[in-house]
C-alpha cells in the first residue's frame, strides 16, 4: 500500500489508511453488510479479521467525526446496547483514491436511517444464538441460561459438520458481540465446589434477540486476496465486477 508523507509519520494515519481503502473497497464491489439500502458496511470485528486484532473501533469513529465514514447502530437498540457498522463517505473514498493515486469510483449513497433493519452478528454468534435460540424454545419453562465453557460442545454434539478439532465454531468474542448487539446477555455465577474454582460465566438470548433479524454479509469476505493483495489500478476496482453485481450475493 502507497501511504503519503503527511500519513507516513503517523501511525493513526496508516491506521485510518487501511480502514478508509477496505471500506472504500466494500462500498465499490458491492461487498459487506446491507444497510439503509446500500451495500458497503463493516463492524471493527471485520477489520481484525483483515488486519490483525488492533482496536478498530476508535479509528473508525474518528473517521466518521472526520466525515470520511458514516456510523449505523445495528444492534437491537435496546439500551444499553451498541453496535455500530460504518461505511466510507464520498469523501473518504475520494481521500483513500487520492492516496492509493486512483479515480475515486462512484458509489450510491445511503438511504434515511429506518431503524433496525437487521442485527450485527459475526459468523460465529450466527451458530452460538442458534443453541441459545433453541435453549428457550425446547423447554418454554427453562431459564435459557447455557455455560459457556459447555457451548462448543453443545454444538458439536448436535452438529453434521465433520468434527474437526482445529475447528472453532465461535469465540469468547463472537459470545460478546452478541451482547454487545444486545443479542444476548452474560452473567458470572459461583462455581460449584466452592471459592477455590473461579466462577462460570452464563450466557442466554435475551427477548429482542429470540426473534430480531440479522445481517448478512454480501460478496467479497475480509480474507478475499482482493483486500490484501493491493494491485495498483485495481484497488477500487473488480476485473469481475458485473459477476459481483449479478451474482445474487
Amino acid at each position: 500500500m502507497t501511504i503519503s508523507p503527511a500519513t507516513a509519520d503517523c501511525a493513526d494515519g496508516k491506521r485510518d489508511l487501511r480502514a478508509l481503502v477496505f471500506l472504500g473497497q466494500l462500498a465499490a464491489m458491492y461487498s459487506g453488510y446491507e444497510v439503509r439500502g446500500v451495500k458497503g458496511w463493516a463492524h471493527a470485528h471485520e477489520l481484525r479479521e483483515l488486519a490483525g486484532c488492533l482496536d478498530w473501533e476508535p479509528v473508525l469513529a474518528r473517521l466518521a467525526s472526520r466525515g470520511l465514514a458514516i456510523a449505523h447502530d445495528a444492534s437491537v437498540r435496546v439500551p444499553p446496547a451498541r453496535a455500530l457498522v460504518y461505511r466510507v463517505t464520498p469523501a473518504g473514498l475520494a481521500y483513500a483514491a487520492r492516496e492509493m493515486k486512483e479515480a475515486a469510483p462512484w458509489i450510491p449513497e445511503p438511504g434515511p436511517d429506518a431503524g433496525c433493519e437487521g442485527v450485527y452478528c459475526t459468523a460465529g454468534g450466527r451458530r452460538a444464538l442458534e443453541l441459545l435460540r433453541d435453549a428457550i424454545e425446547t423447554d418454554g419453562t427453562s431459564p435459557g441460561w447455557l455455560a459457556c465453557g459447555e457451548m462448543e460442545r453443545m454444538w458439536r454434539s448436535r452438529s453434521d459438520m465433520p468434527l474437526d478439532r482445529s475447528f472453532r465454531p465461535f469465540s469468547s468474542r463472537d459470545l460478546a458481540l452478541l451482547v454487545e448487539a444486545g443479542l444476548a446477555e452474560m452473567r458470572r455465577v459461583p462455581a460449584p465446589g466452592g471459592k477455590r474454582r473461579p466462577p462460570n460465566d452464563e450466557i442466554r438470548v435475551t427477548p429482542a434477540g429470540r426473534t430480531a433479524p440479522l445481517l448478512c454479509w454480501h460478496g467479497r469476505t475480509p480474507d478475499d486476496e482482493r483486500f490484501h493483495l493491493l494491485e495498483p489500478g485495481w484497488v477500487f476496482r473488480s476485473p469481475y465486477l458485473g459477476n459481483v453485481m449479478g451474482s445474487g450475493h
